[in-house]
């Protein structure tokens, strides 16, 4: 782990907990200045995201339509979710609460559980449609809704947790990667080319921010 590229990280607790390549996991509990490889992961895949539902439950997502889930605050992990025929990288991991939460990729690809990650079920992000864009990042704001940041400047967003989602067009043509709720209620997305934007009412309009870096 120590040669290999570490691709999201998040806080719990105290502990830090980082994934990555070659199903790499691992975490520190001195605020980073130390790091222990995981003792248990089941898999060699590339490991893209990882989200926390409290400080022992745990996801991690990646290729090959891959979810990981700890009870133990990272140290050991299980399969929760194993799809290779699908080929679809999972790009986002977010639950809304112990129960109910989601997995997103490349290609609209999302699957959702509401029993904690023990069974899934693929979906539509959007009923209906014939949507294939990539969907990098899902996030929850401090009001409940659900946002997802993705490519060709889209935000879907759901005030219905995540049972409906409409597209929001934001002016951009580029790719989002990722996104951030902030603590005074408003929103970050982020992507290409340096481009930041926010939205103070709750997802429905966004405006440019100056990054200061293209």
């Amino acid at each position: 782990a120590t040669k290999d590229l570490l691709l999201a990280a998040t806080k719990v607790g105290n502990r830090l907990v980082a994934v990555g390549e070659f199903g790499h996991v691992v975490y520190s509990d001195d605020m980073g200045a130390t790091w222990v490889q995981a003792a248990k992961v089941p898999t060699q895949v590339t490991l893209t995201s990882v989200y926390f539902v409290n400080d022992k439950v745990g996801f991690a997502g990646g290729h090959d339509s891959t979810v990981l889930r700890t009870d133990d605050g990272g140290v050991n992990w299980t399969l929760a979710y194993h799809d290779v025929k699908a080929q679809s990288p999972i790009m986002s991991v977010y639950f809304e609460d112990a129960n109910h939460g989601f997995a997103m990729g490349a290609f609209a690809f999302v699957i959702e559980t509401t029993d904690g990650g023990k069974t899934w079920n693929q979906r539509k992000l959007v009923e209906g449609s014939d949507l294939d864009s990539h969907l990098n990042m899902v996030f929850g704001e401090k009001s409940g809704t659900v946002l997802v940041a993705a490519e060709f400047g889209s935000v879907f967003r759901s005030t219905d947790k995540g049972k409906t989602f409409q597209e929001i067009k934001t002016g951009y043509e580029g790719s989002f990667w990722g996104g951030l709720a902030l603590s005074d209620g408003s929103a970050l997305i982020f992507g290409m080319r340096g481009n930041v934007y926010r939205s103070t009412d709750d997802g429905v309009t966004w405006a440019k921010v100056n990054s200061g870096t293209d």
